[in-house]
């Protein structure tokens, strides 16, 4: 099942005095619930499948956007805000032959089933982009990528106490100065 609701906004301020009324915004918020049954083992002829619950893969249950802006004929600017909460990538976290622990004649079991999810940490990022334009030929634009040097963190065990990093990045500030002339 997959239920939710969005809710969309975009105003431009042109009531408001001055260079005010060039500016504007653009919000967006989402709130998902979902629920699918998986295949964690098919089974066998003899042994019925073994099936886990959990929520859709990828999915976030709440991301809001935001994004204010200027325009002009020569200048715009624009600064945005994404929020996305956690979610899950991978479930189950790894498959096998038999449950964690010991097998029934007490050895240990070397290849578990473990019914688990692996997934995305929330992030935060904020850009921005402006651009500038002195003649109708030449266009300078300046434009920042996660301005908060936000990481990508990736977990494994995320139903349990013992969550462990499994993957971790940074791509750090990006600035990109640019220069475009038509002929």
């Amino acid at each position: 099942t997959l239920e939710g609701w969005e809710f969309s906004y975009q105003q431009d301020f042109t009531f408001l005095p001055w260079i005010l009324k060039n500016t504007g915004v653009q919000f967006n918020m989402t709130h998902i619930d979902s629920k699918l049954t998986y295949i964690l083992d098919p089974g066998t002829a003899t042994v019925a499948p073994t099936f886990g619950n959990g929520p859709w893969l990828g999915a976030s249950p709440d991301a809001i956007n935001l994004t204010l802006y200027y325009e002009t004929d020569m200048f715009s600017a624009r600064v945005s805000m994404a929020k996305r909460e956690g979610y899950y990538t991978t479930y189950p976290l790894a498959a096998g032959s038999c449950s964690p622990g010991l097998n029934s004649d007490g050895t240990p079991c070397n290849s578990p089933l473990i019914n688990d999810f692996a997934g995305s940490l929330p992030t935060q990022n904020v850009d921005f982009s402006m651009s500038y334009k002195p003649t109708k030929r030449l266009t300078i634009t300046l434009e920042g990528l996660n301005m908060t040097n936000e990481t990508t963190n990736r977990f494994g065990y995320g139903a349990t106490s013992q969550t462990v990093v499994s993957q971790y990045g940074s791509t750090g500030r990006q600035l990109t100065l640019g220069v475009r002339y038509k002929y």
